[in-house]
């Protein structure tokens, strides 16, 4: 799974649409506790095992750096090949 998603799913919480209803015009929404997919997934037996081994193995601090290094990577790659569409085409190559 790549490192975003781990963050999102074990570390992010949202919240989740827990009724909508109208009262003429007006429509009400309310909303479940902020909680994070892992919170929310964890339903069976076998698969709170797993995501729980998998929540422990989980280092923040780490995955939060090694995601921040990689958005660096692409910022700086963005940089040098601009528009990487135009640097593949050979039509757009000077001769």
């Amino acid at each position: 799974m790549r490192r975003h998603g781990l963050y999102v799913n074990f570390f992010q919480p949202s919240f989740k649409l827990k009724e909508k209803r109208s009262e003429g015009a007006k429509v009400i929404k309310r909303y479940h506790l902020p909680s994070t997919p892992y919170d929310r997934a964890l339903v069976t037996a076998a698969v709170k095992k797993r995501l729980r081994d998998q929540y422990r193995s989980l280092d923040l601090v780490a995955l939060l750096a090694e995601i921040r290094a990689t958005q660096e990577e692409l910022a700086i790659a963005s940089i040098i090949v601009p528009d990487r569409r135009a640097a593949c085409n050979p039509l757009t190559l000077a001769p």
